[in-house]
C-alpha cells in the first residue's frame, strides 16, 4: 500500500507559501481551452503551462495593488480567452506559448519563463529580437498537479543582457535558447512590485497639469541646479526638496572620529578616512544631505556634503553606498564633470562605498553621473553654489 504521508507535508508546505496562487478548476479550463488552438503537442503543453501562469500571475497582482493593470491580448475580464487569437496567428511567429507569455503592467512589458522543477539549476529563455525584448523577465514555477503556481523571482532586461555576454550558456543543439541560472533572478517578486509602482506614479507626475486660464505674474525661470550654500544655512532649495533630498542634522557628523553605528557609520567612516589617511580639514561648518536613488535593480543611498574651505571656494564631497541589508556590485562608477570635463571617476572594486572630494569656484556646477556594471546610467540634477541672493525666494 502507497503511503502519501511525505506528500501531504510537501503539499501543506507549499501552500503556506506567501507567493502561491492556488487556481480554480474554471481557469484550469481556460488554460487547457487556449493550449488547443496550438498545433504541435509539446506547443500545447508549453502554451498549457504558461496559460496558467499567466492567470496566476493576474490573481496575484490583484490581491496586492488594485492600481496596477495587467494588459494581454489572452486576458478578457480577468479569464484567459481563447477568441483572443487572431485567425492565422497560431501559424505565426512568434510561437503561440510564446505570446501568451508576453504581457504588459504598468510602463514596463514582462515575459513569463515557466518551471516545473526548480530542483533544475538552469531555466531556458528564448532569444528575443531587440523589438521584442522585455524589461523584466519574471520566473514562475508551475505546479500543475496541485492547480498551483507560485512567483519566483525577476530578471531585469540589462541582467539578462549581461549574463548573456560574460558566459556562453547555449548549447550548440539549442541555438534559439539561452539558459539562465536560477540564482540570478532576484527571489523577491514583492522588489518588482515596488519598481512598477514607482512607474506608474512617475508616469502621472509626468502628466500636464492644468495651467490656469489667465496669469500676469511674470514666470520666474527654472532653477536648473541645486544650491548647496543654503545648506549651510540648515536650508533647501525648491530642486531639492523636489528631488527629495533630506538634511541632516549636525549630530549625524562625527567629526571626532569615534566609531558610530547604524546608516550614519557609512557616512562617518568616509570622514575618518579623508581626515586621518588624507589630511583633509573638514570644518564643523559642514552640512550634509542624504538620497535615496534606484538604479536597475540596484538600491542605493547618496550623501552629499559641502562647505567652504577658503573664500570664493566651495567644496562638494559625494558618497555613495548601499541601503540597509544590501550590497554594492563590483564596477559600479561615480563620475563627476564641470564645464564638460571629466574630474573624476571612481569605479568600485573591494570596498562597501564610493567617494569623491572635489573643490570649485563659486560659479562653477558639478554634474554628478552613477554608472552600473551593466552600463545603466543615472545622470543627477547638477549641484552649485549660487549667492543666496539669487535663491532666497526659491
Amino acid at each position: 500500500m502507497m503511503s502519501y504521508m511525505q506528500d501531504d507535508a510537501l503539499i501543506a508546505a507549499q501552500l503556506l507559501t506567501p507567493d502561491s496562487i492556488a487556481l480554480t478548476p474554471a481557469q484550469v479550463s481556460q488554460a487547457i481551452e487556449l493550449a488547443h488552438q496550438a498545433t504541435t503537442e509539446a506547443e500545447q503543453w508549453q502554451t498549457y503551462l504558461n496559460g496558467l501562469a499567466l492567470i496566476g500571475l493576474q490573481t496575484w497582482l490583484e490581491q496586492r495593488s488594485s492600481q496596477l493593470k495587467l494588459e494581454s491580448q489572452f486576458l478578457q475580464a480577468g479569464a484567459l480567452q481563447a477568441g483572443a487569437l487572431q485567425a492565422g496567428a497560431v501559424k505565426s511567429e512568434p510561437a503561440l506559448s510564446q505570446q501568451v507569455s508576453q504581457l504588459q503592467i504598468s510602463q514596463s512589458r514582462l515575459h513569463l519563463l515557466t518551471t516545473d522543477c526548480l530542483a533544475d539549476p538552469l531555466v531556458a529563455a528564448p532569444q528575443l529580437t531587440a523589438a521584442a525584448q522585455p524589461d523584466f523577465y519574471l520566473l514562475i514555477e508551475v505546479l500543475e498537479e496541485l492547480s498551483e503556481v507560485r512567483l519566483r523571482g525577476y530578471l531585469p532586461q540589462a541582467k539578462f543582457n549581461a549574463i548573456q555576454l560574460e558566459a556562453q550558456l547555449n548549447p550548440p543543439s539549442t541555438p534559439d535558447l539561452l539558459f539562465l541560472p536560477i540564482e540570478a533572478f532576484d527571489a523577491d517578486p514583492a522588489g518588482l512590485l515596488l519598481r512598477l509602482r514607482a512607474q506608474l506614479t512617475a508616469a502621472q507626475l509626468r502628466q500636464p497639469a492644468i495651467q490656469p486660464a489667465i496669469s500676469l505674474a511674470p514666470q520666474k525661470a527654472p532653477q536648473t541646479a541645486i544650491n548647496l550654500r543654503l545648506w549651510l544655512q540648515d536650508r533647501l532649495d525648491q530642486v531639492a526638496e523636489a528631488l527629495s533630498w533630506q538634511l541632516l542634522p549636525p549630530a549625524a557628523l562625527n567629526l571626532s572620529g569615534a566609531l558610530m553605528s547604524g546608516n550614519a557609520d557609512l557616512l562617518n567612516a568616509v570622514l575618518r578616512e579623508l581626515q586621518s589617511q588624507r589630511g583633509v580639514a573638514i570644518p564643523t561648518s559642514v552640512r550634509a544631505a542624504e538620497r535615496d536613488l534606484e538604479i536597475e535593480d540596484l538600491s542605493l543611498k547618496l550623501y552629499a556634503l559641502t562647505w567652504e574651505p577658503a573664500p570664493d571656494q566651495w567644496s562638494l564631497l559625494l558618497i555613495l553606498g548601499a541601503q540597509p541589508h544590501c550590497g554594492l556590485p563590483v564596477g559600479l562608477t561615480l563620475r563627476l564633470e564641470a564645464n564638460q570635463e571629466l574630474l573624476v571617476e571612481e569605479r568600485l572594486s573591494d570596498s562597501p562605498y564610493l567617494y569623491s572630494l572635489v573643490v570649485g569656484e563659486t560659479d562653477e556646477q558639478f554634474c554628478v553621473t552613477v554608472t552600473s556594471p551593466t552600463g545603466a546610467a543615472l545622470k543627477l540634477t547638477p549641484f552649485g553654489f549660487a549667492p543666496l541672493q539669487d535663491s532666497a525666494k526659491s
